[in-house]
């Protein structure tokens, strides 16, 4: 068996774009909806988009009172998901785990948000693993192939499991990773690509 790992925000849903919407609809038009992540200069919201750092904090607490937030991203690319979604659903040599670092929110619990917002688009009984640590988890599942947009984690999987094949999906505020050993890719569908490979 071959273990994946897959990020969540910024791979498969679109958590820019609701954070903008929450944004907007606190603040107002000054706060302009972010559609695509190619917008984002960094996920410190207050260095570059139009929040204080305090307005940054009273939004992430609209979201923590959010009834299952994180049920309600939408996918970045649904023709892309489904291309991974069938992919994986036919090669039962891969094994994919979507490991993520979220916030509770009331309603669901945590877990529980995650895996019906990946169940609400059709993946079937997908299994999710919360965590700020991926590079421990990486070594603990023995992950070969693995997947992010955070340059940091990126990098922090690289530095622990040097024999795991790690890819950034390429965005701006990822642009400073320049090693070698992270493969840089452009769409999900090329991470897809190569896992029908495998």
């Amino acid at each position: 068996m071959i273990n994946v790992g897959i990020d969540l925000d910024g791979v498969i849903f679109n958590f820019s774009k609701k954070f903008s919407e929450y944004c907007n609809y606190r603040f107002g038009k000054k706060c302009y909806i972010i559609n695509t992540s190619n917008m984002i200069e960094n996920w410190d919201w207050h260095k570059w988009y139009p929040i204080s750092e305090i307005e940054s904090k009273l939004i992430w607490n609209d979201i923590k009172q959010s009834k299952n937030f994180w049920e309600s991203l939408e996918l970045i690319n649904a023709t892309e998901f489904e291309y991974l979604k069938t992919v994986l659903n036919n090669n039962f040599k891969i094994v994919p785990y979507f490991i993520t670092s979220r916030i509770p929110t009331v309603g669901n619990n945590l877990h529980q948000q995650c895996i019906n917002s990946l169940i609400k688009f059709g993946w079937k009984s997908p299994q999710v693993i919360l965590s700020n640590k991926k590079e421990n988890i990486i070594n603990a599942f023995e992950i070969e192939y693995f997947i992010d947009d955070k340059g940091e984690n990126c990098l922090d999987v690289k530095d622990k499991n040097p024999n795991c094949n790690v890819y950034i999906l390429d965005y701006p505020y990822n642009s400073f990773v320049s090693d070698k050993h992270i493969n840089r890719i452009y769409t999900l569908n090329d991470f897809a690509k190569i896992l029908e490979k495998i």
